[in-house]
């Protein structure tokens, strides 16, 4: 036993001689900031990797927070090389670059990384896009709704609209699509820059809904989609149209999703709209700011939330069959409702009548005009539409739901984008809700997008514009200043 006590002694001396000699060294500590140059913002749940060049074995790693910053402690001065992992990385298709660094000059050691820029990005994603070309490129991952897994050979296509202006003036539809590898990431190259397009996935039988982005040029945008089971199309109702049927038909399926919806100031937002597009289902808040919705499909679709007073929320939501999804929504600075221009004059024929009145002439869309809408001021917007040809209204939970017969939409029932005295409402506007017959000056109504002007183009459904009143009234007479005010004559004789 004494023995083998004084081996176990002999063999500890050196172990405790070289713990005393790492213990002598000196430690300093790392702190950076990782930041995403594609998506200009600050890059979280970035996993950051130091390994010393002399034991390449061993790394020192940290994770980013939501600020994209991280920090390592006790690090012995040293060559390091440095990088950092990322999901957004992969989709990309890029590598973070490796570097080399000495630390040890200060502590704490500062060490900021990122993802490359755009132009790198875009070379290496799409190497046949010319460098001068204002394209942009879309990139994100499809997986399952429900379990998250990658799903490969998953189409993704973007369509929009391109007006061509040369001897002539045409509307040109166009469309790119691409598929995801094996770890369900996709590139989508040669997006039309300056506008909106429509992006959806799909695997066969499952599909997104449309999602509308704007596009910048020259830039790199992310969209991640989820396809889900359970979906179905049910019929709502048919029409005849230019001799044919036309059938209607909005996506259900299993999915719910709640949520509130709050103000910038954290306060409750009651009497909203919320509607997920394509399945003809909305809601409103109630005094809490909260809203349910049930029976919708499953996958990625697009939510909207209005609210008169604030400006349109639209954002994609992962719906799943398994979970209910919960979102919270806040709705931007409240938009300033201006009082009407009061003006001064005796003219009964205004600007905005002249413009409504030369778009008219043209022959394209429909119009129906103020002597028109006076015959029956007590009729609600969607009676008045239900008069034209190819306009349909049916009935919806958020009130009546107006579609066009002959759209031009790429898939489900074709809702116009609503305009409001120039300023774009959203798709699937409440009309009944936005305004009152006895209030109008004009309505336009254009059945696709080759007729509607490029001022109210959003997509391939076309539109529908209201004007608003604004009467002319005179000017109104002076008010007497205030002030001393001489007594009557009569009253100075009673005096004497």
């Amino acid at each position: 036993m004494v023995v083998r006590a004084l081996l176990a002694c002999t063999l500890c001396t050196p172990l405790l001689l070289f713990a005393q000699e790492r213990a002598s060294e000196p430690h300093i500590a790392i702190v950076g900031e990782v930041y995403d140059s594609v998506a200009n913002r600050p890059l979280a749940d970035a996993h950051v990797q130091f390994v010393r060049t002399t034991a390449l074995q061993t790394a020192r790693s940290a994770t980013t927070d939501e600020r994209g910053r991280y920090r390592i402690d006790s690090v012995v001065p040293g060559e390091y090389f440095v990088s950092f992992f990322h999901a957004a990385l992969d989709s990309l298709a890029v590598q973070a670059p490796v570097r080399r660094l000495a630390l040890g000059a200060r502590d704490p050691e500062r060490v900021d990384l990122g993802i490359p820029g755009v132009e790198r990005v875009i070379a290496a994603l799409c190497p046949n896009l010319p460098a001068l070309d204002s394209s942009a490129v879309m990139v994100g991952e499809v997986r399952d709704a429900d379990t998250r897994t990658p799903i490969a050979n998953a189409k993704v296509i973007a369509e929009w609209v391109d007006f061509v202006l040369d001897d002539r003036f045409r509307v040109e539809p166009q469309r790119v699509q691409t598929a995801t590898g094996p770890a369900g990431a996709y590139a989508l190259c040669s997006l039309a820059a300056g506008g909106d397009v429509a992006v959806r996935a799909e695997s066969a039988p499952r599909s997104t809904g449309r999602l509308e982005v704007s596009i910048v040029p020259r830039s790199i945008v992310r969209r991640d989609f989820t396809l889900g089971e359970g979906s179905t199309f049910v019929t709502v109702a048919g029409e005849a149209a230019d001799g044919r049927t036309r059938v209607d038909t909005l996506l259900r399926g299993p999915a719910r999703i709640a949520g509130t919806v709050l103000n910038e100031s954290g306060r409750p937002v009651s009497d909203a709209i919320v509607e997920v597009w394509r399945t003809g289902l909305s809601t409103r808040t109630d005094a809490g700011g909260r809203f349910e919705l049930a029976t919708l499909p499953t996958g990625t679709h697009a939510l909207e939330v209005r609210r008169i007073g604030f400006a349109p929320h639209r954002f994609p939501v992962h719906l799943a069959a398994r979970t209910p999804t919960s979102v919270s929504v806040v709705l931007e600075k409240p938009v300033r409702l201006l009082d009407a221009v009061q003006v001064s004059a005796r003219t009964l024929y205004s600007r905005r009548q002249m413009e409504v009145e030369q778009r008219r002439r043209r022959g394209f869309g429909d119009f129906i005009m103020r002597d028109e809408l006076e015959r029956n001021p007590s009729a609600r917007i969607t009676d008045v539409l239900r008069r034209i040809p190819g306009v349909r209204v049916y009935p919806g939970q958020g009130g009546d739901v107006v579609t066009f017969a002959r759209g031009t939409s790429f898939s489900g029932p074709c809702r116009p984008t609503v305009y409001l005295d120039g300023h774009r409402l959203g798709s699937g506007e409440n009309l009944d809700f936005v305004a009152t017959v006895s209030s109008l000056e004009a309505i336009e109504v254009y059945k696709n997008a080759s007729a509607a002007p490029v001022e109210f183009w959003s997509g391939g459904c076309g539109a529908i514009v209201l004007w608003t009143r604004i009467e002319p009234k005179l000017p109104k007479l002076p008010k007497p200043k205030k002030g001393k005010q001489e007594k009557p004559a009569s009253d100075a004789r009673d005096g004497d």
